[in-house]
């Protein structure tokens, strides 16, 4: 089941998906209807990035360097953006256990 497939095939055409989706997919722990919106989980959508940082074909990083670099662009890059993409715009979840 791809929660995201089921969503498009149900009508939720708006819906805002982060990409690149094999990474930010894996972030993904729970839809919120009331805003129609996609909620990620920081630490997946952390873990996601760095491990795609580390299977980086040709890049020799190490695995504290990629956590770091993951923690950056998320938060500088991704959550910063956010509300400029309106008021479906995904959320983050915080919570330890996501």
């Amino acid at each position: 089941m791809n929660l995201i497939n089921d969503l498009i095939a149900s009508g939720h055409n708006d819906l805002i998906i982060l990409e690149p989706r094999f990474i930010f997919d894996q972030g993904i722990i729970s839809y919120e209807p009331n805003n129609n919106r996609l909620i990620y989980g920081y630490e997946k959508t952390i873990d996601a990035m760095a491990q795609g940082f580390l299977n980086l074909e040709g890049v020799y990083i190490d695995k504290e360097s990629a956590y770091i670099m993951a923690g950056n662009k998320l938060e500088n890059i991704v959550i910063n953006e956010l509300p400029l993409l309106g008021k479906n715009a995904p959320a983050f979840s915080y919570e330890e256990g996501e």
